[in-house]
């Protein structure tokens, strides 16, 4: 919420679009990695852009300067934001349900599809539907259930205790966005049911993650891992800060 006077700012004041979207670009990424990912307390640096969005209105400090030292703040400190992210996405595993947990998946998963939307130049699944209240607005989708009663996931999972089966399922790489009416349709079926759904809706006509997710043949462990792997990697590339290797 403190950055709205510093984009009012920078809004009023006469200069190149562009270095006003780099501006706003900087904003979210300081956002999303200092607050969604590290957690660290909702007023940090607040007085010093408060002081910023003064200056910009005053023409004392440029824009770019400001995208400057936004970028850099980040930059200095998502080591500690990972580590942060790391620590509390393991009590989430440990107390709770893993990533399904995490307050911001739903912001995490709109930018993936939108990411892929931008690839295909087809909008499939609009923000709109990550925000709105009505009957039919998105839902998170566990692609193996929370609860295994279909035989396909008992098949697939026989090695698996109850206890890693809810790790699994609460796992970045099975959770799925779904407009509510699909995600009740689909409960509990096998994967082969919510790829292909004869004269209905399922994953392979779906937005681009689904039809992503439904180019595997099988769901298992192992698909899981690999397209977990594969968000993580996309988050680290979005916002441009890494990962120091493949176990963290």
């Amino acid at each position: 919420g403190y950055f709205r006077p510093l984009v009012a700012a920078a809004l009023a004041t006469k200069t190149d679009s562009d270095e006003r979207v780099e501006l706003f670009k900087a904003i979210e990424r300081f956002i999303f990695v200092m607050f969604r990912v590290g957690r660290f307390h909702a007023s940090y640096k607040s007085s010093v852009y408060y002081r910023k969005s003064r200056e910009v209105r005053k023409r004392s400090v440029k824009l770019s300067s400001v995208t400057q030292e936004l970028n850099q703040l980040v930059d200095d400190n998502a080591d500690e934001a990972i580590a942060t992210f790391t620590a509390r996405t393991t009590r989430r595993f440990k107390e709770g349900n893993g990533f399904y947990d995490w307050r911001s998946l739903r912001y995490f998963l709109y930018e993936y599809e939108y990411d892929l939307s931008e690839q295909s130049r087809q909008d499939k699944l609009g923000w709109e539907k990550f925000t709105q209240n009505e009957k039919d607005k998105l839902t998170i989708e566990h692609i193996l259930p929370q609860t295994r009663t279909n035989e396909y996931w008992h098949d697939n999972f026989e090695e698996y205790t109850e206890e890693q089966i809810r790790y699994l399922s609460g796992s970045l790489g099975n959770l799925l966005p779904l407009l509510r009416s699909i995600n009740s349709s689909l409960q509990n079926h096998s994967f082969p049911d919510k790829k292909n759904r004869p004269q209905k809706r399922g994953y392979n006509n779906g937005s681009h993650s689904e039809i992503e997710v439904a180019q595997n043949e099988a769901w298992g462990p192992d698909e899981i891992f690999n397209r977990g792997i594969r968000l993580l990697k996309f988050m680290g590339e979005r916002w441009n800060f890494a990962f120091k290797n493949d176990k963290e």
